[in-house]
């Protein structure tokens, strides 16, 4: 079973009663300083009545086991002074037995478990109906005096009937932004939360930086509530998460935690004010496990990373992960598949057994400039990490990347429809992507049928977009290289649906069109531009973008399987030299000094100087010689002869 607090939210039928300030209504709708009240003169046995419209009930489908209303009030001078209930449903009023109250305020409570009216149990539609309020009046032959009431509501104990499950049924489309008009603050953190017990109902909350936490139960988002409050009103909640069976905020900066009841947010929630209290903006909050598979709840901040001991202790402390202060720092903390993440401004710190790895997207060659800025949130989505990046000043728009979970490249999913306008909250659900963008929250397709999209024959394409691939850096990083063709294996290319690849090479900024794929499965290879003689295009390392267009199907688009480059690797030219070697005696030269010469520069480990035109003044080439020296006619090495010599340059 579960209950629902209704309290007034506008006048009823029936308004008799006195208010010390403003409306009847609001001097009831909770405990405070204002009351209803009326003077009863000595011997008066009249009753004032008041009636009050509730807020909604925000109940699905349930069995309504009673409604119970509670009236807070007292008397002043009088002999004695009586508070009753007073309902009206289906047009009749009815009125409780008389409850004697005290010159101290004092809660009553009235139960009804049957409308009085059907004399069934109540329903869904009859709460929603419902006025409730209260009845004062004093006994006859009494003293005079004041009769006062603080406070009114009703109280509905329920069960539901139907088995809710976590998903919000959105019906959206691509870029379908829901009616959220509660806040003018971008959305923080979206929640998904059941509310009092299992199979009681879902909600969507979301907090948000300087505006009250606001959540939903209808399916549309067509009415709004507050989320994270306590008697004494809202109070604001920056970011939410789910521990222990209870939905705790965290306010923005310094101070401020909050939580609701176990499986209850709709209850009035607890508020510690001053706890934690740290000199820093709090920048999330979420929940991991610890080695010994225990839940944390962790909360994060522009210089590490924080434990939250709740509910008992109320005790904080810092962790290991501690980092240099940096404002786009720690925006976003995140427990996936048995591993921490960390967003570290421009990147990612993936935590595994206390082991810490930087995993992009800024890695390797670093993003392009048009995806570069602040990760504000991240979510995994099957085995995808999904995350949003601010681009943060007024030309560059916020986009949506996503890295499957043991892969290196990071795929755009959205891009802003404005610069300057910030992604900062994701959320997934059946099938849709919600995010927060700027003041609206918007959805797009990322289907939970399949990894590859391609094979769902109803998802619908952009009518362009880009695929920007990584440097191509060859083995051969050294040497010089030259580009020749780009081929390619596609799907549903043709003259309105094709491929256009583009390149740049170097530290060249802007792109050069190659050409276009307009047939399937393997189009004519594109070949790199012919100067003179010259075929091809000399790199060092060359950069690829893929552009799609679609024709005017909206569920078919071009495809490509696999591009390949082909190049040449351009060595350094070695060469090598012939020659004969005269190593007989003539006059003063002996041949014997030549052989032992040649058998030293065979057996030498070393490189050898060699002067092809005997100045050493000239070019030097270093050079080691190829095989044993063969000496001509029959006579075999070491005797005086005529020797042919190869030697070879091994280095340029």
């Amino acid at each position: 079973m579960s209950t629902r607090t209704l309290v007034p939210n506008g006048a009823g039928d029936s308004t008799q009663l006195v208010p010390s300030a403003g409306a009847n209504w609001q001097c009831v709708d909770a405990i405070g300083t204002d009351y209803v009240w009326h003077e009863l003169e000595a011997s008066q046995n009249t009753t004032w009545k008041d009636l009050y419209a509730l807020e909604a009930s925000n109940i699905a489908s349930a069995v309504i086991n009673s409604v119970t209303v509670y009236f807070r009030c007292k008397h002043f001078g009088l002999s004695s002074g009586y508070a009753l209930s007073y309902i009206k449903t289906h047009s009749t009023v009815y009125q409780g037995s008389a409850q004697a109250i005290t010159t101290s305020y004092v809660t009553y409570g009235v139960i009804y478990t049957t409308n009085p009216f059907t004399g069934v149990a109540w329903t869904v539609a009859e709460i929603d109906d419902l006025q409730s309020g209260v009845a004062l009046n004093s006994i006859t032959g009494g003293s005079a005096g004041d009769i006062y009431c603080q406070y009114a509501y009703v109280v509905v104990d329920f069960t539901m009937t139907v088995s809710a499950s976590c998903s919000l049924g959105f019906s959206a489309t691509s870029s379908r932004a829901l009616a959220l008009t509660k806040t003018s603050e971008p959305p923080l953190s979206f929640e998904t939360y059941p509310s009092v017990e299992n199979n009681q109902g879902y909600f969507l909350c979301i907090a948000s930086r300087a505006s009250a936490s606001i959540k939903t139960s209808s399916s549309t988002g067509a009415t709004w509530t507050d989320c994270a409050k306590d008697a004494d009103g809202t109070f604001l909640a920056s970011h939410f998460a789910q521990y222990l069976n209870r939905l705790c905020s965290l306010n923005f900066e310094h101070t401020g935690f909050g939580y609701s009841e176990v499986n209850d947010i709709y209850s009035n929630w607890t508020k510690k004010a001053s706890f934690p209290n740290l000199p820093f903006k709090f920048t999330d909050m979420f929940v991991a496990r610890d080695a010994g598979d225990d839940p944390v709840l962790y909360f994060l901040t522009p210089v590490g990373m924080y434990y939250l001991d709740v509910f008992s202790n109320f005790e904080f402390g810092q962790t290991e992960l501690t980092w240099e202060e940096d404002a786009t720092a720690g925006k976003k903390g995140l427990y996936w598949k048995g591993d921490i993440y960390v967003a570290m401004g421009k990147g990612i710190n993936q935590i595994h057994g206390g082991v810490v790895t930087a995993i992009g997207p800024d890695t390797d060659d670093g993003l392009p400039e048009e995806f570069q800025g602040t990760i504000t949130d991240m979510i995994g989505v099957g085995f995808w990490l999904v995350i949003a990046v601010d681009g943060g000043n007024t030309t560059k728009k916020s986009c949506i990347l996503r890295r499957y979970i043991n892969g290196k490249h990071w795929h755009v999913v959205h891009t802003g429809s404005a610069a300057d306008t910030a992604i900062t909250a994701l959320f997934w659900d059946a099938g849709t992507l919600y995010f927060g963008e700027g003041t609206n929250v918007k959805s797009l397709p990322m289907p939970n049928v399949t990894e590859n999209v391609a094979k769902n024959s109803t998802y619908t394409y952009r009518s362009s977009g880009d695929l920007i691939y990584p440097k191509f850096h060859s083995q051969f990083e050294a040497m010089p290289k030259v580009a020749h063709k780009v081929r390619a294996v596609t799907k549903d290319c043709n003259a309105t649906e094709y491929i256009t690849i583009s390149y740049r090479i170097d530290e060249d900024t802007a792109w050069t069109v190659l050409g276009s794929f307009i047939t399937s499965p393997r189009p004519t290879a594109l070949g790199f531009p012919v100067s003179g003689d010259k075929v091809g295009l000399a790199f060092e390392n060359i950069q690829f973008k893929a552009s799609f267009a679609r024709g005017s199907t909206t569920t078919t688009s071009p495809k490509m399987v696999s591009l390949i480059l082909e190049y040449r690797v351009i060595p350094p030219v070695l060469w090598g030299f012939n020659m004969k070697v005269n190593a007989m005696s003539q006059g003063n030269q002996r041949g014997q000094d030549i052989i032992d010469a040649l058998r030293t520069a065979i057996e030498t480990g070393t490189l050898l100087s060699f002067y092809p035109g005997g100045d050493p003044s000239g070019t030097e080439y270093f050079v080691e010689v190829v095989g044993v020296p063969g000496q001509e006619g029959t006579t075999e090495f070491g005797n005086e002869g005529i020797y042919d010599l190869s030697v070879q340059e091994v280095i340029d």
